[in-house]
């Protein structure tokens, strides 16, 4: 056990992906997308895990984090949260996204 966020810093920085990587990811997204939608939160966090590993972007965290937060894994979401508002590769939206969800967690 140890540290429960150690999974999240661990996590391989943003970068530009390949088009094939892209489409890959948005399939996975959408599958996460659905197992979320009926609060399979647990299948959903894998997809998106898996999303953001073939095609990493700041945006796939987000997903990431509400995941981690409707399980109750509150350092991972807020890791993850923090993540994103120190990546520079994140637009404003994303940060500000990733700003409120902290808020949430206090």
């Amino acid at each position: 056990e140890g540290d429960p966020v150690k999974w999240v810093r661990e996590l391989p920085a943003a970068r530009e992906s390949t088009e094939q990587e892209t489409q890959a990811a948005r399939s996975l997204f959408q599958e996460g997308r659905a197992a979320y939608d009926v609060a399979d939160f647990e299948r959903a966090r894998d997809h998106w895990l898996r999303a953001y590993l073939t095609a990493p972007v700041p945006a796939s965290l987000l997903n990431l984090a509400a995941c981690m937060k409707q399980l109750k894994r509150l350092d991972e979401a807020r890791a993850l949260y923090q993540r994103v508002v120190a990546d520079p590769r994140a637009s404003e939206a994303v940060k500000e996204r990733a700003r409120s969800g902290l808020r949430e967690l206090h």
